[in-house]
């Protein structure tokens, strides 16, 4: 079974707005919840979701998605050490990314 990183934009773009991306973000999260892959995400993701819905003022959003989010992934949340930012630049345009059709 194929293993995928689940960035904040997921989470996000599903359960925001219209938004072109909307559809396909959706998608991933009902995959996640169908067992379709293996998926993982960070700690970073959680903190950037509330920040994003904190800075404009939609908080309360921000922790529903949160919740349903820590929900559906957890417990593959991995921490987010210094040897993973140096792994992360240089691995950064040679991984392929999820998609959706």
């Amino acid at each position: 079974m194929k293993i995928y990183f689940v960035d904040t934009n997921i989470p996000m773009y599903a359960s925001g707005k219209e938004h072109p991306l909307k559809t396909s973000s959706q998608k991933i999260i009902t995959d996640i919840a169908e067992n379709r892959f293996i998926a993982f995400t960070d700690t970073e993701v959680f903190q950037e979701i509330l920040y994003r819905y904190f800075y404009i003022n939609r908080l309360s959003l921000g922790q529903k998605i949160f919740e349903k989010f820590y929900l559906l992934i957890s417990p593959n949340i991995l921490p987010i050490s210094p040897d993973d930012v140096l792994l992360a630049e240089k691995t950064f345009g040679r991984v392929p990314f999820y998609q959706t059709s």
